[in-house]
């Protein structure tokens, strides 16, 4: 009898079963930080497309697309849920806006205003994501159309 876990096949009456397991664990999780310190860089580079246009850190449509495009993406029979999806989108999502504050913040066209005007943005930021509700805007409290634009 064996187990077949994506590509890996370990036999279930391995001793050595859990080791090995294991060891596939460890290798994924070092590809997801890989590819999620990727997305990051990624990410700090749209901050920079985005403050040069003058646009905001959080828009709330493209976020919206984004966490309907992690729900997307989870495969049909895998043990994680659309709403897993959801909440993974949620954290990295929330990761790559702090990235792109801390940029502007840093050296950015933030460094440079009056840091009532700095801060003011961040908490606008916050407000926004408070007014979400399962990956889409409540109606009424913001364009989603201009602001995906």
């Amino acid at each position: 009898m064996s187990a077949e876990l994506g590509r890996h096949e370990v036999a279930s009456e391995s001793p050595d079963r859990l080791a090995i397991l294991r060891g596939i664990i460890d290798a994924l999780d070092e590809r997801i930080v890989e590819l999620v310190a990727l997305r990051m860089d990624t990410v700090i580079e749209i901050g920079r497309v985005k403050e040069a246009r003058g646009e905001p850190v959080f828009v709330p449509g493209r976020h919206a697309q984004v966490v309907e495009h992690y729900m997307d993406a989870v495969p049909e029979g895998s043990a994680m849920t659309r709403s897993d999806a959801v909440d993974l989108s949620e954290i990295i999502q929330s990761k790559s806006r702090a990235a792109q504050l801390g940029d502007r913040l840093a050296g950015g066209g933030m460094a440079n205003r009056d840091p009532e005007a700095a801060y003011a943005e961040l908490l606008a930021n916050d407000a926004t994501l408070l007014e979400m509700h399962d990956g889409k805007a409540v109606p009424g409290i913001f364009d989603t159309q201009k602001a995906a634009e």
